[in-house]
């Protein structure tokens, strides 16, 4: 019987190290991370945006109650247990 005989697949070249194959990736890299930093800035920039209207708008509710009761504080608390208050 003959036998069959198996090639083995051709090598690879394996003069690229490691470091070279990195250095390749590194541009695409930095330009994700700054990307990615880019936008957390724009979220965090949007959260604080959102949380200064927040901010004015309690504490434009807090100078209105307090005009209210500058006024006539009886009125106020009359309505407001009118409303449901305790």
């Amino acid at each position: 019987m003959s036998q069959k005989r198996v090639e083995k697949p051709a090598e690879r070249d394996t003069t690229e190290s490691a470091e070279e194959k990195l250095k390749d990736l590194t541009p695409a890299a930095d330009k994700a991370k700054r990307s990615a930093n880019e936008t957390v800035d724009e979220i965090d920039a949007a959260l604080k945006e959102n949380e200064e209207s927040k901010q004015s708008d309690a504490d434009s509710l807090v100078n209105e109650i307090d005009e209210i009761l500058q006024t006539d504080a009886e009125a106020f608390v009359r309505d407001f247990v009118q409303r449901g208050g305790q």
